[in-house]
Parts: C-alpha cells; structure tokens; sequence
C-alpha cells in the first residue's frame, strides 16, 4: 500500500508540475498574443497595406487577391470572395472595403480601420499633391513620350490582375450549376450596355432572389421527377418525347399534393439535396473577429452615415441664397462629394465619370481639367475615389484666382486681397476634405453591415442568394476587364502585347505584384522606344 500511495504521490506531482508548466506556456502565449495583436499588427498593417496601396493600380483588385489567399495566407479563397461580394453591395471603393474586410477577419475592427488609411495614403497623397502643384497642365499633352508609355504599361498590368481575378472568381463557381454561369454570363452582357449607377445594386438584389428561388424549387422538383419515374418507367434508358410528356402531365397534376401521399417509399421532403448548400458552402473554416462588431456598431454607423448626409444636404438648402464665399463654396464641394461617395457603386468604374456633369455645371472645373484630373487619377496608385483629392485644389485655385476658361468672372475673393498663404492653405484643405468626403460614406458603410451581415449570413435563404451575387460579381469583373480593355488598349497590338506578357506573368510564375507593376511600366517604356513613339 504504501508502493501504490507513493506512486500516486509521485503522479499528482508529476501532474501538478505539468499543470504548472501548461499554465506558464498559457501566460507566455497570452503575452505573445497580447504583444502581436497590438505592435506586430500595426507594423504588419503599415508595411503590408502601404506596398498594396502603392502598388494597386488600375483594375488592382486581383492585386489583393493574390497577396491575401496566396502569399499572406490571411483568408481562404471563400472569405475573400465573400468580403468582395458584400463590398459589391454597398456604395465607396470596393477596393478599400476590400482591404478592411480583409484585415478585419484576421485581426480586428482596429486593423481594419488602420488597413483602409495605410491602403488610401499614397494614392491620397499623390492625388493631392498634383491637384496642387500641376492643377493646369494637360498631362496628355505636357508628359514626356517616356512617361506616357509608363502610364499605358502600368495600365497593362492592372488588366492583367483583374483578368487573373476574374479566371479565379469564376473557378469558385464551379461547385454550382452550369445555370450560376450564365447568370454571370448574362450580367456581364447587361453591364456592358448599360451603365447607370443603379443598374448593378439592382442586378445583385435579382441575381440573389433568382438563385433563392432556384435552389429551393430545384430540389422539391428533382424529387417529384425521380418519384414520378419510378412509378411510371422500370428501365432506366433515355425518355422518349411521350414518356417525357406524360412525366411532365404527372408533375403537372399533382403539384399541388404532399410528396408523401404521391411516393410508394413514403418519402419525406426533407430538404436532403440542399445539404451542399448548409453550413460548408457559406461557413468558413476560420474563427472570424467579424463578430466582435455587435449589431449595434454597425447600426450606429449607418446612423452616421445618414445623419452626415442629412445634415450636409440641410445645410446646403439653407445656404442656397447665400452670396457665396470660400465657406460656403467649401460646404457645397464637400456636399457633393459626399453625396456621390453614398450613391456611387461598383467601385467607381462608371460612377467616377458620372460626376462631371454637376463638378462642370456648377463651373467648378473645366471639363479639360476634368479630364486630365481623371487621366492622373487612373496613373497613380489607389482607388478611383482618391480623384476627389485632385478635384479639390483646383476647384479652390479656380475660385481664388479667377480661371478666365470658365465661364464668366468666378472670382470669390478680390485677387487684391488674397494672400499667399490663403492660395497656399485652402487648396490643401479642399483637397483633404473633399477626398474624405468621397470616402466616408463607403467606410461607414462598410462597417455598419459587415456587423449586420455576420449575424444573418449564417441565414438559410441568404446561403441561397449569396450563391446569385457572387455570379453577379464575377460577371461585374468580366465587364470592367473588357472595359479596361477597350478604353486602355484598344486596337493597339503593342498594348495588348504588353498586357499578355504581364498577364503571363501573373500566372506562370510567383512574382511579387509590385514586381509586375514595376516590370509593366519598364515594358511600357521600353516598347515605346522600339516603336519610336506611343504605343497607344
């Protein structure tokens, strides 16, 4: 006895001692973690979503693609293809959303927040600097030939991106029916004709509900088919035209009747065919910081949102009468701005082009200023949003010192009396403001139904429907690489050359993305000078 009491003795302190040990390690990683979640993921943020925003140029989507599922290991190919499609439901720069949906499902509301600032900046930036600095020169025609082929090669890459985007996207749909296919297909063909900012919320509302009703009707079909076959043919060889119609006589009549009462087996519907639709299609295998932001986060966001929007649209009302002033000129541009960024879906791509009617009916800006303003834009890094940056300085230097090519004196100040500094400062500062404005409203929104959308994604007819707005975006992706193909290249064979090599790239081998970019650009260059000119 006294053998077996000392050897449990000696086992509960050999267990003590493994207890003490497993809580130490437990402390240590608690301090691990505690320390990463704040300093390393920070740094990891900055260092990772500043190359991404420095680097994501035209078509840049697949940019953030690649490095998120492929090289960063962050998100499965299903987690990203879900933040995509919840930022196609929602107004702003998709690909801002993209980058805080990202960083939020790996480590939280604060890394999201901190990934859509280092993401914007260097596209803010320039943006900013050139409304200021170069706010009347015609880029087209005032660049170096060297520089213009640069801007065609970085063009080049982003198609290629985007294409690669779109071949992966469609390959997420192959788990489905053909059908999903062609409602992609379809989208794609409506898209490309016609481009009001309305038309794509309301094909993803459509391609939601046709998937709904699809994938519940199909399965009560099916199984009313194999019933009705069984009851009617033994063989199992190809139907005939009149067994096919008197097959379908049967379906037709009793339509209406339980299953049960029209089965010899009794079977039930039990939904069974749907099984691939349950938990593995939407669920993601990965715990997902998503649901730390309550529903009431998100609520106070839209709030927000809409409180902004209303005050600023008072505000303006109010002022209509007003003789305007710096002030009040600032109120008006930030309004309007703010007012796009609410409404304007799909990233940008039509909706950027859309503001030009009011910015040059307001006499704001030229419509050659316009122009240039969105050709500088699109040859820098970031979203398209970021062209509110741009946009700002000039509509302020116009204002300030008379731009003699609008229409009429719009003087607001007395040149006499403006200073220096005031021609120094208030470019700056409408710069800033309209560019936040233009932002905003697709972050807040972002926020507040992402909360939303974690509490009702697990839904079951939101399983159904997510299936019809992934092909709605695959679709959308399509459209915008056709897009970017026609306005970008065109019929230029050195062009298009340009974008097959950088797509070749992306494909065949590992490169960094930056790399390509950098690689387009030289390439760009580089086929000008054996050309001897543009190789537009």
């Amino acid at each position: 006895m006294s053998n077996e009491e000392s050897t449990i003795s000696n086992n509960n302190d050999n267990g003590d001692e493994l207890l003490d040990v497993e809580i130490e390690e437990n402390k240590e990683e608690e301090q691990e973690v505690e320390k990463f979640s704040w300093f390393n993921m920070i740094k990891d943020c900055f260092v990772k979503f500043s190359v991404l925003g420095g680097t994501s140029f035209v078509g840049g989507i697949g940019i953030l693609q690649i490095e998120c599922c492929d090289n960063w290991k962050w998100l499965s190919e299903k987690q990203w293809m879900e933040i995509y499609t919840v930022a196609q439901l929602l107004p702003g720069a998709t690909k801002s959303q993209v980058a805080f949906g990202m960083a939020l499902l790996k480590y939280g509301y604060v890394s999201g927040f901190l990934s859509n600032i280092f993401f914007n900046a260097p596209g803010f930036i320039l943006n900013l600097l050139f409304g200021i600095l170069f706010y009347n020169i015609n880029i087209n025609e005032n660049s170096p030939l060297w520089v213009k082929n640069a801007q065609y090669g970085l063009t080049c890459s982003g198609i290629a991106f985007a294409a690669s985007s779109a071949y992966r996207l469609a390959l997420y749909l192959e788990r489905y029916d053909k059908i999903i296919y062609f409602l992609a297909g379809f989208v794609s063909f409506m898209t490309l004709l016609y481009k009001p900012m309305w038309f794509l919320p309301f094909l993803v509302v459509f391609g939601g509900i046709f998937t709904w009703i699809y994938y519940t009707v199909s399965p009560w079909l099916k199984k009313r088919i194999e019933v009705h076959k069984k009851q009617l043919f033994t063989s199992k060889g190809k139907l005939g035209w009149r067994e096919k119609f008197k097959l379908s006589y049967l379906i037709i009549k009793n339509i209406r009747k339980p299953l049960h009462s029209i089965s010899d087996d009794n079977e039930e519907e039990t939904g069974q065919d749907n099984e691939r639709l349950e938990a593995g299609e939407i669920e993601e295998e990965a715990p997902r910081p998503v649901a730390k932001l309550t529903t009431w986060n998100g609520i106070i966001n839209l709030l927000i949102l809409i409180i902004i929007f209303v005050i600023l649209f008072v505000a303006v009302l109010a002022t209509q009468n007003v003789q305007e002033n710096i002030w009040i000129l600032l109120l008006r541009v930030n309004e309007f701005f703010y007012r796009m960024g609410a409404l304007i879906f799909g990233g940008g791509v039509a909706g950027v082009p859309m503001i030009r009617d009011e910015l040059v009916a307001n006499k704001w800006l030229t419509d050659k200023q316009f122009i240039n303003g969105y050709s500088i834009s699109n040859a820098l890094p970031g979203v398209r949003f970021n062209s509110a940056a741009f946009y700002g300085p000039i509509i302020a230097s116009n204002r300030l010192s008379g731009n003699s090519s609008l229409l009429g004196n719009n003087t607001i100040i007395d040149n006499n009396t403006v200073s220096s500094a005031s021609i120094i400062i208030w470019p700056i500062v409408f710069g800033i403001l309209s560019g936040l404005s233009f932002q905003i409203p697709g972050y807040l929104s972002m926020v507040g139904f992402m909360s939303i959308w974690s509490k009702i994604r697990d839904f079951h007819f939101i399983k159904k429907a997510i299936i019809g707005i992934n092909a709605v975006c695959v679709g959308y992706v399509i459209t915008n690489i056709i897009d970017l193909w026609m306005s970008n290249v065109g019929s230029s064979s050195w062009l298009g050359a340009n974008a097959i090599l950088c797509l070749m790239i992306v494909w065949f081998t590992k490169v960094s993305p930056p790399i390509v970019v950098l690689l387009s650009a030289v390439s760009g260059i580089t086929l000008g000078f054996i050309k001897g000119g543009e190789i537009i």
